[in-house]
């Protein structure tokens, strides 16, 4: 069903938000906008320029942890009460937050300084509009010179530059006209009054009363500065009359019909004056308070249009910070919890995971400690998007596969829709456990498989398996669990189970995997998907890696994998001979036969069928050209030919990488240097492969 925005008028937009009918849910960014966003946005008010739409999603204040407009502080709900009805603003709140603070007056109260607290610092001011040009200036927008408005230029530059900011101090300034304390100790008809007379003086006009309750022409600070100032006018008009200064353009405009410009004595000029000036007061001050009624367009959407309602985000912010299903889980879990964010939460956790690793996980020495946070975390310590959305999915699956049995597992149950129906207690009996899954997960694949980081995990809903197998309380991570795991993932990356429909194949193996692990199933769920490693054709198999069947590169995923493994297995570095570690070692992906045409690793197949030679370029951006080395030594061998540098390289260095002192390393330009190339590398595969048999064998018996 088409969404279709209603309109509301400014003033009852800015009323619902005072009365706290419209309240930000708390994952929105603080205020930002500078004071060149503030003016340029309430010119367009007065122009009657559209100001985009505002993006609303009813609910209640118990739904989510939630500010008030321009506030900084959460506020919960209050324990024990039917939580009240609400409109949450999902976009919009720079905006709204402006024109509060310009045509409103959120800083007055008796109680100063009760309004600044907590304000975003941008906010603490009031604004005021220049309505008398300098003395200088041409432009007359509002026709005081001649006490004539029809209407403003539709010149957002000239209209903007009318506007003018007073920064407001919370202990200082209260003797300044514009202050909301100025003059407190008098009554309210006598400070509108001097603040009229202060404003006037200035050639200005207050824009804090246009959307109050009880604005009058004849009582508010804006009506009677309007007045003082066409007084005055008034004055300086008739003046330059009785000099015979009047233009006869104003006089022109002073004759009724059937009159003549002779037949006006000073008495009928004063009177039209005075005519003139009401008629100027009355039009300016409609004009002014009509920004009462500017059409805001808003998109209001039932608390379960949630996940239509960050769709509708992203189209009406583009090039924005999105809107995130996190940051909604996030909202909603604050109004259990005002002590810290979920983010926070979870951050703890993961700064305090276990650091010591578990011997079932890797029993041999050398990896006494690991932390998530080089994984999951960006420059800043929060949590990366990445790691943000698989938490998510996690959450949504390990809820409900946590209830025994197992039940059957579907793509809709991590989808975007079920994950915003969790409930707060959802999120709160599950978030701590979904987050050690997947720093568990994350050890597992650095420590057993090594992987070294996020980009180099191809296929990201692997760890959606791992993650909820891991976090399952019913399992026992012993040396069989952890051992099933580590069949499951080689039998799925090296193979290419997980190039197509991966949503459905993650769910799945999820299911699968973790019946397995429990024992609800005793035959091995993943035993034909094994029979395919390093055999699958077009992805991992002899011919394709070795680019006998077609000179086009490999994709990516196996690539990745195979040097995965070889680390795994004990590669030790070409120069220090020792083993590698994907964890505190700076690796590098390096050609051990320096690339010929081809220039980078992964050059797309299209580059390389362009560069001469293609078939020589395609075979050496093989994986099994490739290996992980040490930075340092790839610094120093960089494109050093391969029979130059392996005499050095010792016995076991060369056999951690799966060559022998047999193989032939001197390779020469010529008619047989592919096919030297190719006997090299498939010596090298065909070990590996025999590896990988053997490893998973061993796995699972």
């Amino acid at each position: 069903m088409p969404i279709k925005p209603s309109d509301r008028t400014l003033k009852s937009v800015v009323d619902s938000a005072e009365n706290g009918e419209i309240v930000l849910p708390n994952f929105q960014r603080d205020y930002v906008w500078k004071v060149g966003d503030q003016k340029s946005l309430a010119t367009s008010v007065l122009l009657g320029v559209p100001a985009g739409a505002l993006l609303l999603i009813r609910g209640t204040l118990a739904d989510y942890s939630y500010r008030f407009i321009g506030k900084r502080d959460a506020e919960s709900a209050p324990a024990g009460k039917h939580p009240r009805s609400c409109e949450f603003l999902l976009d919009g709140q720079q905006r709204l937050s402006s024109l509060q603070m310009v045509f409103g007056d959120p800083l007055s109260s008796s109680a100063w300084p009760g309004p600044m607290d907590g304000r975003f610092g941008a906010l603490n001011a009031r604004f005021v509009l220049q309505i008398a040009p300098a003395a200088d200036d041409t432009q007359d927008l509002f026709g005081l010179r001649s006490l004539s408005f029809d209407s403003l230029p539709p010149d957002p530059d000239l209209v903007g530059d009318l506007f003018q900011r007073f920064a407001i101090r919370k202990n200082s300034g209260f003797d300044q006209w514009y202050h909301p304390k100025f003059g407190h100790e008098k009554g309210l008809a006598t400070r509108r009054l001097d603040c009229a007379r202060g404003a006037a003086q200035a050639g200005c006009v207050p824009l804090w009363e246009v959307l109050s309750a009880d604005i009058d022409k004849k009582s508010s600070a804006l009506g009677l500065a309007l007045q003082a100032l066409a007084e005055k006018q008034r004055a300086e008009l008739l003046a330059l009359h009785r000099d015979s200064k009047l233009s006869a353009d104003i006089l022109n405009d002073l004759v009724i019909p059937g009159e003549d410009v002779a037949d006006l004595d000073e008495e009928s000029i004063s009177e039209r004056l005075l005519e003139r000036k009401h008629q100027w007061v009355q039009d300016v001050y409609s004009f002014l308070v009509s920004a009462r009624n500017f059409q805001f367009a808003t998109i209001e959407l039932d608390a379960d249009e949630i996940s239509k309602a960050i769709i509708i985000f992203g189209a009406i912010n583009r090039g924005g910070t999105p809107l995130t299903p996190f940051d909604l889980v996030t909202a909603k879990y604050a109004a259990l919890r005002s002590d810290a964010s979920l983010p926070e939460l979870i951050a703890r956790r993961l700064d305090n995971f276990p650091s010591s690793v578990e011997k079932a996980l890797f029993p041999s020495s050398g990896f006494e400690q690991w932390s998530p946070a080089p994984v999951v975390t960006v420059k800043d310590g929060s949590l990366s998007a990445s790691f943000r959305k698989q938490f998510l999915q996690v959450l949504s699956i390990h809820k409900k596969s946590a209830v025994p049995p197992i039940p059957s597992l579907q793509v809709s149950d991590m989808k975007q829709e079920e994950v915003l129906r969790l409930t707060v207690d959802d999120i709160d009996a599950n978030w701590q456990s979904s987050s050690d899954g997947l720093a568990r997960a994350w050890q597992f694949l650095q420590l057993r498989c090594g992987v070294p980081s996020e980009g180099a995990l191809r296929n990201n809903l692997l760890l959606l398996p791992l993650s909820v197998t891991l976090c399952d309380e019913r399992v026992v991570r012993d040396f069989d669990t952890y051992n099933k795991v580590e069949f499951w993932y080689w039998a799925s990356v090296l193979t290419a189970t997980y190039t197509q429909r991966q949503n459905d194949q993650a769910v799945h193996d999820t299911e699968e995997l973790l019946k397995w692990v429990l024992g609800e199933v005793t035959v091995n769920p993943f035993k034909s998907r094994a029979e395919k490693v390093l055999k699958d054709g077009g992805y991992s198999d002899r011919n394709t890696l070795l680019r006998i069947d077609s000179p086009s590169s490999v994709g990516s995923d196996v690539d990745e994998y195979l040097l995965q493994f070889v680390v795994s297995a004990g590669a030790r570095d070409l120069i220090d001979d020792r083993k590698i570690s994907v964890v505190g070692d700076e690796l590098n992906d390096h050609h051990l036969i320096p690339l010929a045409t081809a220039t980078s690793i992964g050059q797309s197949s299209r580059e390389i069928r362009k560069s001469k030679g293609n078939e020589t370029a395609s075979l050496l951006n093989s994986p099994l050209n490739r290996a992980y080395i040490l930075q340092k030594t790839n610094a120093i061998i960089g494109p050093m030919a391969l029979s130059k540098y392996m005499l050095e390289v010792s016995t076991t260095a060369k056999s951690s990488l799966f060559f022998s002192d047999n193989d032939s390393f001197s390779l020469t330009d010529g008619p047989g240097y592919l096919d030297a190339v190719r006997d090299l590398l498939g010596a090298r595969f065909d070990r590996i492969h025999m590896a990988v048999v053997n490893r998973m064998s061993s796995l699972v018996g």
